[in-house]
């Protein structure tokens, strides 16, 4: 009769340390989604707040022209290509689409915004 009680005793108690393992893996695995969905979000607003993937030193002359017409309407960032000031321009017809440029950012201090692109058209065929 005790063989019986002490199996039934851990028995409770292994099924018990399971739900609370299991538990403890769900709570741990919601958090590492949420944690996952906001870095993500954070990746989307940094992109979509830049407007232009930074990551980037070479680009062709349609990713220069994109930039232009998305900084069009924000004149705190400016925009030379080819030493040439395009900030807020909308005659774009001087930049070739195929054409490789060598791009630099220059960032407020924090980081947290473009102030001035420079794109310098270069003689390699294609970006990196």
């Amino acid at each position: 009769m005790k063989e019986v009680v002490f199996e039934v005793v851990i028995g409770v108690i292994i099924i018990g340390l399971l739900v609370i393992v299991i538990n403890l893996f769900r709570g741990n695995l919601e958090i590492i989604g949420s944690t996952a969905d906001k870095a993500d979000k954070m990746d989307k607003i940094q992109v979509e707040t830049m407007g232009v993937d930074t990551n980037k030193s070479s680009v062709k002359g349609s990713d220069v022209v994109s930039a232009i017409r998305y900084y069009a309407d924000k004149p705190e960032v400016k925009i030379f290509v080819d030493n040439v000031d395009f900030t807020a321009k909308t005659n774009l017809s001087s930049i070739d689409y195929e054409a490789v440029y060598i791009a630099d950012y220059k960032f407020e201090v924090n980081k947290k915004y473009i102030e001035e692109i420079r794109y310098q058209r270069s003689s390699v065929s294609s970006p990196n």
